[in-house]
């Protein structure tokens, strides 16, 4: 995921806004000169950064991030809980095995 970020930030080095160590008035300053050097911009360099943001959209769409994040959060809770997977697993068995199914008839 880092070098999809590193390689959207290398293709819109002026359009990424990286809020790590701003507060929300820097931030805030900050996205009003980037709107304004876009507003420079001819014709042309906008419709190359569109284009450009066109080809980069597939890595950061939602079904490459929502896997990537279901990963990351998993990977995470594993740190800090190592036997959470186990402890849900026995959990999910135990519930499984409580259920009764009911097979619905019409008369």
């Amino acid at each position: 995921m880092v070098e999809h970020f590193s390689l959207y930030r290398r293709c819109f080095p002026n359009q990424v806004l990286s809020n790590l160590l701003l507060i929300s008035r820097d931030g805030a300053v900050l996205l009003n000169f980037i709107f304004l050097n876009f507003s420079t911009y001819s014709r042309r360099q906008r419709v190359i950064i569109r284009n450009r943001a066109e080809r980069v959209s597939e890595l950061l769409d939602w079904k490459t991030l929502g896997g990537l994040y279901r990963e990351a959060r998993r990977m995470a809770l594993k740190k800090i809980y190592p036997d959470l997977e186990m402890r849900t697993s026995e959990l999910l068995a135990k519930n499984a095995t409580s259920f009764i199914r009911f097979e619905y008839t019409s008369s």
